[in-house]
């Protein structure tokens, strides 16, 4: 039907239809307009952050060993700070037969604490380093830094003591071979710095945890009348104990793979010859202590063979001789032979840590620190890595 509006014909029903089609295509210009508006802003929406990942048993061992060193960074560099505040600066001093002067010795604990944070920040860095998941960390709210509390040796020594316990656990009961002998090396070291500390600072050893019950794994004298480092571990002397026990021998159940316990005999065997030509040589005090060596290293060896079941057999790699370095009479180069020959089964017993279960490593965690105090009897200098000679120099490259 058509009406009239001011001279106008028009359809009604056209009319709506043709005013509604251009109402739905302004809002979907709207709609898409506010959508491109809202998206320039930012505002869209976002998948939630990936979760933290969890740590497995592994990492959350390795994860540990660097936080105890870095603690020990830390600690040992504040108790470093409080020894430098609280004595006064050396002064050059002058030598009673010239002019010219000559520094003052370094401070005993200042040295051994400079020891821990070098051997520490090598640990940290061997282990791995922080654990960094790449994921956003919240930012730290402004403020003033917290000025760092002071630290004392006792600190340090307590830290020492704590944390080569821990060490020397999770040692035990990783299941990663190369693992367990890194962190076996890091417990000896650990242990030998919280020694050398104590002796250096006059304070007693702090108490370390027992462990479950088993065998020695290595003769427990060594040569502490050679030594002028009054900083080493001293344990059975030979000199006043010549019938002293090597050691309960090792079970003939041993899970030590049949190469790794041959290693052992071949070393114990080989220092046992080599003490035996030092003794032959020497006509003071070391030749007693030379000779007992001799003996419990040999000893060990016999003990090593019988529970590997290779003793007189094909397998047995012990030999009548061994090579042996020119000018083995003078004094120096015995001595230079025997620190080698302690240092040689300290990396046979780290080798064995690696390539033992979990749960029956405590032996050759003994081992490797009896032969590292050794060792460091006959003169051998301190390390970051006992036991790991690939890792020698790793405490002053990295």
């Amino acid at each position: 039907m058509a009406t009239s509006t001011a001279g106008r014909t028009t359809n009604g029903p056209t009319s709506t239809r043709a005013h509604r089609a251009p109402a739905r295509g302004v809002l979907v210009v709207v709609l898409a307009a506010l959508v491109a508006t809202l998206t320039g802003c930012g505002l869209r929406l976002e998948t939630p952050p990936p979760p933290e990942p969890s740590p497995d048993a592994l990492e959350q061992v390795r994860a540990r060993g660097v936080d105890d060193a870095l603690t020990l960074v830390d600690v040992a560099n504040r108790a470093l700070g409080t020894s430098a505040m609280g004595s006064d600066a050396p002064s050059p001093t002058t030598s009673p037969t010239t002019s010219e002067a000559t520094p003052d010795a370094v401070d005993p604990v200042s040295a051994v604490l400079t020891d821990v944070v070098t051997f520490s920040t090598a640990h940290a860095d061997q282990l791995g380093g922080e654990y960094v998941s790449g994921l956003a960390t919240p930012a730290a709210s402004p403020g003033e830094p917290a000025t760092p509390a002071p630290a004392t040796a006792q600190d340090v020594l307590d830290l020492l003591a704590d944390t080569s316990a821990t060490a020397r656990t999770d040692t035990d009961a990783v299941t990663d071979g190369p693992l367990a002998r890194l962190l076996g090396s890091v417990a000896t070291a650990r242990a030998q710095l919280m020694t050398r500390l104590a002796a250096a600072a006059d304070l007693p050893v702090p108490e370390q945890p027992a462990d479950p019950a088993a065998p020695s794994a290595t003769p427990t004298a060594t040569p502490t009348g050679v030594s002028s480092d009054p900083t080493t571990d001293p344990t059975t002397d030979p000199a006043t104990d010549p019938g002293a026990d090597p050691g309960a021998e090792p079970t003939s159940d041993s899970e030590l793979p049949v190469d790794a316990i041959g290693d052992l005999v071949l070393t114990h065997d080989q220092a046992g010859y080599a003490f035996e030509v030092i003794a032959a040589h020497r006509a003071d005090a070391a030749q007693d202590l030379a000779f007992a060596q001799a003996q419990r290293h040999r000893a060990a060896a016999q003990s090593w063979a019988v529970a590997a079941g290779i003793d007189g057999t094909e397998q047995d790699p012990r030999l009548a001789a061994y090579a042996l370095p020119a000018g083995i009479d003078d004094p120096d180069v015995g001595q230079a032979l025997a620190r080698s020959s302690e240092q040689a089964i300290a990396a046979a017993y780290a080798n064995a840590v690696g390539a033992a279960p979990a749960g029956t490593r405590t032996p050759y965690l003994d081992g490797l620190r009896d032969a590292i105090a050794a060792a460091g009897a006959w003169g051998a200098a301190p390390v970051a890595f006992p036991g790991l000679p690939e890792q020698a120099s790793a405490a002053t490259d990295g």
